[in-house]
């Protein structure tokens, strides 16, 4: 990258990747959120203030101080903060490594114009800054389109075109493509690299006549991005940084979060709590009046082992129903 052969430990370090769904613990907060993956992410090399005034920057550039008191909820369940909302706080867990390059799986999928054009600003942002953010999308608005700077148009598992934003449509009508006035240029791309039904040869021509065109125009401007590598070269993207909290200050943090996430989560706490006591008063019933002599002792045996079995199993099924069959 820029020139430089790293390893898999610098691009760990100064990557991040947000995933196409969301994932998180629904009861908490966003502020409790970005606090809990500061103070595991970030290590001791950073006081616990430091921590705290990168997760209240991060909030800031990523528009998450209005709704920062607020759960995050879980879709279809409790109600929360908003898709596009949830969508930003993915990208801010994420940044609070400060990382310099960021990969992005669809980010604004499930998210209608307004709050897909309000994520896609945010990453318009953080490209300004200094960082590089790639990403995949499909069929984007007009305005989402326009805040891209540089596009890679795919079809058929080559490239049909890679540059500039302004330059796709003048390059499209170079080769009699031309994109209609007052059109949506990723619509129009989209609709000349489809594969039409009961037109498959035709449409498989164009693009190969479209991808072929691109390599051969990507030979000549390789020595242009030649150039640009060699300039970059001098510019170290990679810093070494540890990133990782002792086992002990994991325990503390994780035992935080689950205790949140309990009590916060009321129907659980009240099904725990008359689990015990159905189970309490069962094995009291069962060994009631037991003496403790010898020929007595696998009873007792018995009882700690059942408290044990239930206590085990109750835990252990909550880990199992978390992984897909």
């Amino acid at each position: 990258i820029n020139g430089e052969v790293t390893d898999r430990s610098q691009l760990v370090r100064n990557s991040a990747y947000v995933q196409q769904e969301d994932i998180f613990i629904g009861t908490l907060t966003v502020v409790e959120h970005l606090r809990f993956n500061a103070l595991l992410r970030m290590g001791n090399k950073f006081s616990y203030r430091e921590k705290l005034d990168r997760v209240k920057q991060v909030m800031t550039v990523m528009g998450l101080n209005k709704c920062k008191n607020n759960t995050i909820g879980v879709s279809g369940y409790t109600k929360g903060i908003s898709g596009g909302e949830k969508k930003r706080l993915s990208f801010a867990t994420e940044l609070l490594n400060n990382p310099m390059l960021l990969l992005a799986d669809e980010p604004t999928s499930g998210l209608d114009s307004y709050l897909a054009g309000t994520v896609v600003e945010c990453l318009r942002t953080l490209v300004e800054n200094g960082r590089t953010v790639m990403c995949t999308i499909h069929q984007p608005s007009s305005d989402v389109f326009s805040l891209f700077t540089r596009v890679m148009v795919l079809a058929e598992g080559r490239v049909a075109y890679f540059g500039d934003r302004e330059g796709m449509v003048p390059y499209l009508s170079k080769l009699n493509y031309s994109c209609p006035h007052n059109y949506n240029p990723s619509d129009y791309v989209i609709n000349i690299l489809s594969i039409i039904p009961d037109k498959e040869d035709t449409c498989r021509e164009r693009i190969e006549t479209l991808c072929n065109q691109h390599s051969l125009e990507y030979r000549q401007t390789g020595e242009e991005l030649v150039k640009r590598q060699e300039d970059n070269r001098a510019r170290k993207w990679y810093q070494l940084r540890h990133f990782i909290a002792p086992f002990w200050i994991q325990f503390i943090v994780v035992l935080w979060r689950e205790l949140k996430a309990t009590m916060r989560n009321k129907p659980l706490v009240v099904i725990r709590f008359m689990q015990q006591l159905v189970q309490g008063v069962l094995f009291g019933l069962i060994f009631w009046q037991i003496t403790y002599d010898y020929p007595r002792v696998q009873n007792v045996a018995g009882l700690i082992f059942l408290s044990i079995l239930s206590q085990s199993f109750g835990n252990t099924f909550g880990v199992i129903n978390s992984f897909p069959a």
